[in-house]
């Protein structure tokens, strides 16, 4: 993938979570008592036994990262 920000080639990695699903906040919302994500946008995949997982790609040269929330692995 070309970066966007700089045009350099960047590199296919992931962005694992802990136990639970990734999810996405608004910056113009809080956590529920700093830790609850309530109302947020579930990312990426998780599996049952698997650890929670989003594609993303790492730009070394802006330090930059994108994911591609529509792109999934097989």
């Amino acid at each position: 993938m070309i970066c966007p920000y700089c045009s350099s080639i960047m590199e296919k990695g992931h962005i694992y979570g802990d136990r639970y699903r990734l999810k996405w906040l608004s910056a113009s919302k809080k956590p529920l008592l700093g830790i609850f994500i309530a109302g947020g946008e579930s990312i990426g995949q998780s599996g049952f036994f698997g650890r929670p997982k989003v594609i993303a790609y790492k730009c070394s040269v802006c330090s930059k990262l994108t994911i591609d929330l529509l792109e999934q692995e097989d």
